[in-house]
């Protein structure tokens, strides 16, 4: 699956959106673009891929155009999901300043942190190896940086590409997501 968000549609074909009230997801002068909202407690967009894929035949990549304000409670993320019985998701994560690693299933586990840098880490990809998922890192989207790699903690035969962006606590003008240039092969 391609989807470069430059036809200013949102195609239910390819995404399912869950939208908090006083959020918005667009398609933006060619970027996927989530702005945020000053409010207290959890509010978030969640933009999941319709359709699963087997991470240990592809991967999985986007552009990071604009992340979120460098503010404590403000974030986005990219991740593979597995909507089983007990849904789980591995992400790259970018909150705070801080671009992590992490597993999810009931509550977060950081793996590595680091400070996001929005050039270095404008390009995020996910792979497999024969015994390791990795999250790699690229300024350019061609040469790579290994960020982090581990057995995975749960079954990536069939997972989904989730992005989403949102607030986690009250933060005055947070700021918006843009994404570009998804990629699954």
């Amino acid at each position: 699956m391609d989807d470069n968000f430059d036809d200013g549609v949102i195609d239910p074909a390819k995404w399912t959106a869950a939208v908090n009230t006083g959020l918005t997801i667009t398609e933006t002068a060619g970027d996927l673009q989530i702005t945020l909202t000053t409010a207290g407690g959890f509010n978030y967009v969640t933009y999941s891929a319709v359709t699963a894929y087997p991470l240990g035949t592809c991967t999985a990549r986007i552009t990071i155009v604009e992340a979120p304000r460098a503010t404590p409670g403000a974030e986005c993320a990219f991740c593979l999901a597995n909507l089983g019985a007990t849904p789980a998701q591995l992400c790259f994560d970018i909150s705070g300043g801080m671009l992590a690693s992490y597993f999810k299933m009931g509550t977060v586990t950081d793996y590595v942190t680091a400070t996001f840098d929005p050039v270095a880490h404008s390009h995020l990809r996910f792979r497999q190896d024969a015994t390791n998922v990795i999250w790699e890192t690229s300024s350019d989207g061609v040469a790579w940086t290994l960020f982090d790699a581990r057995p995975p903690p749960i079954d990536l035969s069939q997972v989904n590409v989730e992005l989403f962006a949102g607030t986690f606590m009250n933060v005055t003008n947070p700021g918006q997501a843009r994404y570009d240039d998804l990629n699954i092969e």
